[in-house]
Parts: C-alpha cells; structure tokens; sequence
C-alpha cells in the first residue's frame, strides 16, 4: 500500500507541477480523496527532486547551451528569475506552506489560479514576443514569489506573468519550465535534507522516479497542446475543482 501510494502521489507531482494546477494543492486534494495520512511537507519537497531531473533531462540540450554561452539573454533572464524567490528562501516558502496548508486555502488558490489564467488568456491575444530578455525574467521571477503559497501554481502564476510581459504563449511556458530547474532543485535537496534521519526509504524513492517520469510526459504533451490551445480548458478545472471543495468544507 505505500509503494502505491508513493507512485500515485509522485505521478500527482510529476503531472502537476507542470500543468497551471498546482502540484501542492494536489497532493494535498489527493490525500484527501483517498483518505491517506499526510505524511508531512518533507514527503512533497523530496518529490521535487524527480520534477527537477525531468526539466534538466528534457531541455538538456537548452542547458547545454546556456553552459556553452551560446544564449546570454535567456541565461541571465533566469539568472534574475531565481533571484526574487531564492530571497525569500526555502525556509519561508516551508513556513508558509506550514502555516497555510490546508483544503480551504487550496481551494481559494484553485479560483485564484483560475482567475489570473483566464486574464492572461485575454492578454495572450496581443501578446506575440519571442525573446526573453534579463528585465522580463526578473519581472517573471518577482511573480513567482507568489506561488509560494500552498494550492496557487507556480507553473499559472509565471505563464500568466511571461504573458503579461509580453511573451507569447508558447514562450511564456516554455520559459515558465527552464525557471522550474532552481526552484525544484532547492524544494527537492531541502525535502531529501529532511528525510535523511530516518534514511531514504523505498516508497520515497519509487515516488521521486514515478515523479521524473510523469514529469518528462507532461513537460512533451503539454508544450504540444498549448501550441493550439488556450488556458481554458484548466481554468473550468480550478473553476470546478476549487469550487466544489469550498462548497464540501462549508
């Protein structure tokens, strides 16, 4: 029963991290819906590990070249990406995580996530540039911070604000991926930091490579769809998701 446990909440992960949903809100909305103890937030910052191997593997050849110097621009718009929440820190992102993890504020972050994806789905429409330069990475990253909220998503809230910035659709999430590698590889060492005392167990393993797995797919299938597809059909989800838990908590 742990190990699948541990392989359906690492594919949680691995789908929603990636997807405008909220990877948090998620594991926490599954645990729910199975009735599963909550292991605790070192549990869902170690899954963070396997979300991070599968953005390094997929733009390997992106990282590749941003090592070599070929992409000065892009390297440096991530570099001042990461600098807003490397600020604030892992250790703020944990006690707002602990301090606001429950249904209630998932599923308020659920509508939230909804509203800011239907906004950027408007702005999309004017929205036409290519190249991510320095200062949009930074106004990217500031965004980000926001997401450090339990059940609002990191991926919705920097695709809406790459949009906003000016960027096209399939650039913004692209760049909203690329952004992830820092921010997942610091969530997934201070998560695997914290489950070292009682040893790194089988059900966290097997949950970290069902979550690098799940995470390569989605990475594919969902850079593949935005080419022809709006926000709108995740929108109706959080719409439907977040308002039906308010409603069940009531």
């Amino acid at each position: 029963m742990e190990l699948l446990r541990a392989v359906v909440l690492g594919v949680v992960q691995g789908i929603t991290e990636f997807l405008p949903v909220s990877s948090d809100g998620h594991l926490l909305l599954a645990r729910y819906v199975f009735g599963w103890a909550d292991e605790g937030l070192a549990f869902d910052a170690a899954l963070h590990l396997g979300t991070f191997l599968a953005v390094l593997v997929y733009f390997r050849r992106t990282w590749i070249a941003l090592v070599r110097g070929r992409d000065a621009p892009l390297f440096w718009a991530l570099v001042l990406g990461t600098l807003p929440a490397a600020l604030v820190g892992v250790a703020a992102q944990r006690l707002l995580a602990e301090e606001f993890r429950s249904l209630l504020v998932t599923g308020l972050s659920f509508l939230a996530t909804a509203a800011l994806l239907f906004l950027a789905d408007r702005r999309a429409q004017r929205s036409s540039v290519l190249e991510v330069t320095p200062p949009r990475g930074f106004l990217i990253g500031c965004a980000q911070i926001f997401a450090l909220l339990p059940g609002l998503s990191r991926s919705g809230v920097t695709m809406a604000a790459g949009i906003f910035a000016g960027l096209s659709r399939e650039r913004a999430v692209e760049f909203s991926f690329l952004l992830a590698l820092p921010i997942t590889a610091a969530a997934g060492a201070e998560g695997v930091r914290s489950t070292l005392g009682a040893g790194v167990s089988l059900p966290l393993a097997i949950g970290v490579l069902a979550a690098f797995l799940s995470g390569v797919v989605a990475i594919g299938a969902f850079l593949r769809l935005i080419r022809t597809q709006t926000f709108l059909p995740y929108v109706l989800y959080l719409l439907v998701v977040g308002g039906a838990l308010l409603l069940r908590l009531r």
